[in-house]
């Protein structure tokens, strides 16, 4: 399958069945997996990273570029990082975990800032609201504040530049007997610390949870370019599309239900024709997303009958469904899977 267009964000999905891991490599705009590996259950999440990303980057030559990864704890490791950015040219996102030098240090100097720029009375959130509306900022440390509807808190984060408690991310990681180099100078890292997140996604805190014992708040999001801290986040957020858009229909609707054997060859087979279905039937969601937009764009050039005859077309097979106060829109065939019919 080649994911045609422009250069992509992918995001690592992991899967876990019967005493096996499964990994996809998934584009965040098209819903479609790059590339995928499968081991026993007690392997690391690292173990296959770079084989996973340079078959992802193979499967995409000639259509397009891997530019960005969204990472989960689980692939925190700092030789992998700074092999997608040094030697693949692949910017990425990844929370900290709560332990780590990097995570104290930046929160330490946005509480440092926030002091600075404190007023009398303030609450350390109001001070990074006010800060964020001023567009103030203090050694490396800015605020910013994103409206997320009227009736709802707003995004509060602040962006911390140039962090050098970063032992751990070089080739080798921390282990590596670079840092012991009478030359060793730590390679900087970029933060941003989330200091109200209204929108935090299920995935991210089930993500801490088996990662990070929980974690705590702020969390300490990091890549290693220096860019708007609020594009950090948004970069981020995209993870959670691909588990309700497409991994979430992938479980409930399109397994096998069962492997032929309890063995690699078998799980690789139902995994196979699963994921083959699936991509499958997103490309037809493409083809017709696609083909709407262009209905829409003729609409506007139509009259007022023949544009309320296209309207009809388009929408004889969607079902309106209303519970209470809530209400959805839905194709009879997402109707049908969710429902449970054959």
């Amino acid at each position: 399958v080649k994911v045609m267009g422009k250069a992509r964000r992918p995001r690592q999905v992991e899967v876990r069945v019967r005493g096996y891991k499964l990994w996809y490599l998934m584009d965040v705009e098209s819903g479609l997996p790059i590339a995928m590996m499968l081991d026993t259950i007690e392997k690391p999440e690292v173990e296959h990273s770079k084989a996973e990303v340079t078959q992802g980057k193979q499967n995409l030559k000639g259509n397009c570029t891997l530019v960005n990864l969204a990472l989960d704890r689980g692939f925190l490791d700092g030789d992998l990082l700074w092999w997608l950015k040094e030697k693949c040219e692949i910017d990425w996102v990844c929370p900290s975990k709560e332990k780590m030098h990097v995570t104290k240090e930046a929160r330490e100097r946005v509480q440092q800032a926030v002091e600075v720029l404190e007023k009398k009375g303030e609450s350390p959130l109001e001070t990074a609201v006010r800060c964020a509306k001023k567009g103030m900022e203090h050694e490396g440390v800015k605020f910013y504040e994103q409206q997320r509807g009227s009736e709802r808190p707003s995004l509060v984060v602040a962006g911390v530049e140039e962090l050098l408690c970063t032992d751990f991310y070089g080739e080798g990681g921390s282990s590596s007997s670079r840092v012991n180099s009478k030359d060793f100078r730590p390679a900087a890292l970029h933060a941003t610390v989330v200091l109200r997140w209204p929108d935090r996604s299920r995935e991210d805190r089930e993500d801490a949870a088996t990662h990070d014992d929980g974690g705590k708040d702020p969390v300490v999001l990091l890549s290693p370019v220096s860019e708007g801290a609020l594009a950090r986040v948004s970069r981020y957020e995209e993870r959670s599309l691909i588990e309700n858009r497409l991994n979430r229909d992938g479980k409930q609707y399109f397994g096998l239900g069962s492997t032929f054997a309890r063995n690699s060859r078998a799980l690789w087979s139902a995994t196979f024709f699963s994921t083959m279905a699936l991509m499958l039937h997103r490309g037809l969601e493409l083809h017709r997303e696609q083909m709407e937009e262009e209905l829409d764009l003729r609409c506007e050039r139509l009259g007022v009958l023949r544009y309320r005859r296209q309207m009809q077309l388009k929408n004889r097979d969607r079902i309106l469904i209303v519970i209470g106060e809530h209400f959805g829109i839905f194709s009879l065939m997402e109707f049908a899977r969710i429902g449970g019919f054959d």
